[in-house]
């Protein structure tokens, strides 16, 4: 089976914090009254018509992206290896939850910086260029206090607005696939022959772990091992593509 690109976005709320000025202001640990947290997540995996989309109302919301990132080959993100990424590792790890299988990721805004050179970086702006397409308009600001106060219509918007960058973020994916450079190996799943391989894990030491599904790169599939003790990932064998 060829492999399950997942392309992903997020949403978050701003900082409510203290501040005795409103120009350049140093927003101190002890001003933070609520730090930003993910409001929503939308993503979706290549080929396949469905666009998934939750919010931080439902209470399975970080388990249902947990489960897509895990079935993910690689992931495609626009600026999601400084942005995206991060806060989700900060909400997993806050919830106890495990981190997901580790997998090779196409942050687009590295590769549009490395290869190009437009005026501006941004998604909506690199996409009107290319694709003659354009992220939702959201009237600025004010959607997302609305959002997070409850607002129906703000609810409806937010979840157009996400779902529109994640489909963005795929077309422009598939319109600079032929100048990514070290693309992950998109083809079929080549097998490790590592049947009798019992993996000792390199955190912990311990030989309770199991063999994952292989992860790519762009020339070798690699086992995947998860110590069932210590929860790590590491690398086990691995076959030239």
């Amino acid at each position: 089976m060829s492999a399950r690109i997942l392309t992903l976005d997020i949403e978050t709320s701003p900082h409510k914090a203290y501040a005795f000025g409103v120009w350049q202001e140093n927003i101190l640990p002890a001003k933070i009254i609520e730090p930003t947290r993910m409001l929503t997540w939308a993503a979706k995996f290549k080929g396949e018509r469905t666009t998934y989309y939750d919010t931080y109302r439902s209470p399975l919301y970080l388990e249902g992206l947990s489960d897509l990132l895990n079935e993910a080959d690689i992931i495609v993100h626009y600026n999601g290896d400084k942005f995206d990424m991060p806060h989700i590792n900060r909400e997993f790890i806050e919830a106890g939850i495990a981190p997901p299988r580790p997998c090779p990721t196409i942050d687009l805004l590295k590769v549009v910086r490395k290869r190009f050179k437009f005026p501006h970086n941004r998604l909506d702006y690199v996409c009107g260029v290319l694709l003659d397409e354009h992220k939702l308009e959201t009237g600025g600001f004010e959607l997302w206090p609305a959002f997070m106060g409850g607002d129906l219509k703000a609810q409806r918007v937010m979840e157009r607005y996400n779902k529109r960058d994640v489909r963005l973020t795929e077309r422009l994916y598939t319109h600079l696939r032929e100048w990514i450079l070290n693309h992950p190996y998109g083809g079929s799943t080549h097998e490790v022959d590592d049947a009798s391989v019992t993996y000792e894990c390199p955190a912990c030491g311990s030989t309770n772990t199991t063999k994952e599904r292989p992860r790519r790169t762009r020339c070798y599939s690699i086992r995947v091992v998860r110590c069932s003790d210590c929860g790590s990932w590491s690398d086990g064998r691995r076959k030239k593509i």
